[in-house]
């Protein structure tokens, strides 16, 4: 597998990985899996695949937040966004 998730790479070019607990890379879904998974970039039997696409703690840190919230555009003050008020839209 000579390219698989290429998070140092997306990062280096500007754009920013963004980590889940959700997804399922790992088989566990836990903030602090996904973070140690993208710095060691380990497999369950032991194999390292892409080692030079390891992040460090910041970035996968980051990754699991701050990009996070970017990529899904929950970064934005809320009077940027669109919001529904119940009693606007009767029966939601």
């Amino acid at each position: 597998m000579e390219r698989v998730i290429v998070d140092r790479e997306w990062l280096d070019a500007g754009i920013p990985p963004a980590y889940g607990s959700d997804a399922p890379t790992t088989p566990w879904y836990k903030p602090r899996i996904t973070i140690a998974a993208g710095m060691a970039r380990m497999t369950l039997s032991g194999k390292t695949i892409n080692p030079e696409q390891r992040l460090t703690f910041q970035e996968a840190l980051r990754a699991c937040t701050m990009d996070a919230a970017y990529v899904a555009h929950e970064d934005l003050p809320a009077s940027n966004k669109i919001l529904v008020e119940p009693e606007v839209c009767p029966g939601v």
